[in-house]
């Protein structure tokens, strides 16, 4: 049975990814500090470790028993990632560093990186490929570019990075922070939709979609020789993605507009990889709201609660000393 490591694994993507992973017969090794708890099955391996130990102690795993790593693991968003810019750097940067080296010098045959598609930041071009330079505004997008630019001194695994629009729809470890899950919850619990701004196009993308996504570059068997591609659905504006909520929500909801200060606009296309992939199909924005709606009526009944939020939860562990 062919062993992956999902470093993150706990998140956000990595909870169903992991599981997604371990029904098509992988043997799936989750490394997460879990901050955000540990919604795994039984079937998946799971493993509490801090990236930043790797730099002074040694690994609780042997690396040479996996033919693929996936790293998603990161303060994850940019207000996350200013809550302290020093935490952020060791987690992003140094220890990210660490760990593929470590990987480099392993039996690993395949790394797959998760960067981001707000490495962009502002662009007016309609079809932002792979080929436009990077303009990242922000720490966590100049952070995940930095890294981009490092793996290009591997020198033994094969690898790959992924710049994934902003993730949406349900998961185990739900998040409630993200554009399409903020308005859809408050569409749900508050019977208002508010949108900051509203002309800013974001890129999305599917959570089922990015998973199968993500299976698929295991299973592929051909070198992919660090290339780069964008993963994201179709580019909507952030008052298009209110409307398509509105249109979802089972109860009678409103759109109140907010002016913002918040300018980044960038419409991401994914052509090269769903012909490079040979993907025909992605789930429709309205279809996944949907889904999402039922999911939030189903599962979740403090839609409030910090765990959903990155920025609250992880405020209340980074003012915690570490043991």
């Amino acid at each position: 049975m062919t062993k992956v490591l999902i470093i993150g694994g706990g998140g956000y993507v990595g909870t169903p990814l992991c599981q997604h992973l371990a029904d098509q017969e992988y043997e799936v090794t989750s490394l997460d500090t879990f901050w955000f708890g540990n919604h795994h099955g039984p079937r998946i391996k799971s493993i509490h470790y801090d990236i930043c130990d790797s730099i002074s102690n040694k690994l609780p795993i042997n690396l040479d028993e996996y033919e693929t790593v996936i790293f998603l693991a990161a303060i994850s968003n940019d207000p996350s990632a200013e809550l302290s810019h020093e935490i952020t750097k060791n987690i992003n940067d140094i220890a990210t560093k660490r760990m593929i080296d470590l990987i480099d010098q392993s039996q690993v045959k395949r790394l797959i990186y998760a960067s981001s598609s707000s490495i962009y930041g502002i662009k007016e071009e309609e079809k932002v490929t792979e080929e436009l330079p990077a303009a990242p505004l922000t720490l966590y997008s100049q952070l995940k570019y930095d890294i981009e630019k490092y793996l290009q001194k591997i020198k033994n695994t094969d690898y790959v990075i992924i710049r994934p629009a902003t993730v949406f729809g349900p998961s185990p470890r739900l998040r409630l922070d993200v554009v399409v899950n903020i308005l859809t919850a408050h569409a749900l619990y508050n019977r208002k939709i508010k949108v900051f701004g509203g002309s800013q196009y974001r890129p999305n993308i599917y959570i089922d979609d990015i998973v199968n996504f993500y299976g698929q570059l295991v299973e592929w068997k051909n070198e992919l020789k660090g290339e780069i591609f964008n993963f994201g659905g179709p580019n909507y504006q952030v008052k298009e993605l209110a409307h398509f909520v509105q249109e979802k929500c089972p109860f009678e909801t409103i759109i109140e507009t907010i002016p913002s200060d918040d300018d980044r606009s960038y419409r991401v296309s994914s052509e090269k990889a769903l012909n490079y992939f040979s993907i025909d199909k992605l789930t429709d924005m309205q279809e996944g709201i949907g889904n999402l709606f039922q999911y939030l009526q189903k599962e979740v009944s403090d839609w409030k609660n910090p765990q959903y939020s990155n920025m609250s939860h992880l405020k209340k562990i980074l003012q915690t000393p570490r043991k």
